[in-house]
């Protein structure tokens, strides 16, 4: 339904414009000269007004609310938030690569999880989560290939995945084995993991919480300058990060609060043929140490059992004969 001017009163309108009345249209209504629009929003609030009404009826997905106030849709994909939550609490869980190094941190006071406690969930590098996307719109009739092989940035792995009846939480590009130098400077790190984690906080527009996964390897404890590297997770613990709010917690208990994207078109693909490797945890026999350097075992000293009994007869003797010869 529209307005429009009769075309009796055009020549007036041009004249001046807004002189002349407009009248809506017939179509779509039923009724001619009735507009619709008006008429619903005139019983609406006679309804709300009378208290025959209440908003949450009237709009049952509670668009009247910021859009981090609104429930989440129980959909099996990510959607978009209209708005940008002014309480966006960035999640983040700390994978320890053995056993031996989650002791250490322990005794810092940071508690972290490794690889195998956090099952059924897999920790995943980008790079297998590359290959996963690269299976996204192939079609062979079309020939198409799929999503270009490219990195996925920080947005792509705060989201906790569901692929092929597997749970799958990837760690960022900051964390990936490279022999480069810079890969050792451990401040650099520390710079690239403030920078993620404000890059996540500024620009996620998603439903649910985002989700980094920090990864702490045993090379990082035996840098000098690990100190700051201890400094920032335990800035972390306290809930901030350069005026951002973070929260460090086990993985099974931030799922629930997590952006979760199911990839669905995995399972209409032959994937008898792909290998996904998952992040491997270190196994150690020994994981008592005081430190991560090398300490060896202490060696067991033995010695041969000896008697003393005989020296004992032998000096009594000694004694006896220096006396008999003296007197």
């Amino acid at each position: 339904m529209y307005f429009f001017v009769h075309e009796d009163n055009i020549e007036f309108e041009k004249q001046e414009n807004g002189s002349q009345m407009r009248l809506p249209s017939g179509e779509g209504s039923g009724v001619k000269g009735m507009f619709l629009w008006n008429q619903a929003m005139f019983v609406i609030s006679q309804l709300l007004t009378a208290g025959l009404l209440h908003i949450n009826e009237l709009d049952p997905i509670r668009r009247y609310l910021p859009s981090y106030n609104r429930p989440r849709t129980a959909g099996r994909y990510s959607a978009f938030q209209q708005g940008t939550a002014t309480d966006l609490v960035v999640q983040i869980v700390l994978i320890a690569e053995s056993m031996r190094l989650q002791a250490m941190m322990a005794t810092y006071g940071i508690q972290t999880q490794t690889p195998h406690e956090v099952e059924p969930v897999q920790i995943w590098s980008s790079r297998e989560l590359v290959k996963v996307y690269k299976q996204l719109g192939v079609n062979s009739k079309l020939n198409l290939n799929g999503r270009p092989v490219r990195p996925i940035g920080a947005l792509g792995t705060s989201k906790v995945y569901r692929v092929c009846g597997m749970t799958v939480l990837c760690y960022p590009l900051i964390f990936e084995v490279s022999e480069f130098y810079l890969y050792r400077d451990m401040a650099l790190l520390i710079d690239d993991i403030k920078t993620e984690l404000q890059f996540v906080g500024r620009y996620w527009r998603l439903s649910g919480r985002p989700t980094v996964c920090l990864l702490i390897r045993e090379e990082h404890m035996r840098d000098p300058q690990f100190k700051e590297m201890l400094d920032l997770l335990a800035m972390l613990k306290k809930g901030y990060c350069d005026g951002m709010k973070v929260r460090i917690g086990r993985l099974q208990n931030l799922i629930s609060s997590s952006c979760i994207e199911h990839l669905d078109f995995m399972n209409t693909v032959d994937t008898s043929e792909m290998t996904f490797q998952q992040f491997r945890q270190l196994e150690h026999e020994y994981i008592g140490y005081q430190s991560l350097t090398d300490v060896p075992r202490a060696l067991q000293y033995t010695e041969d059992p000896k008697t003393f009994q005989l020296r004992t007869i032998l000096r009594t003797c000694t004694i006896m004969q220096g006396a008999y010869d003296t007197g």
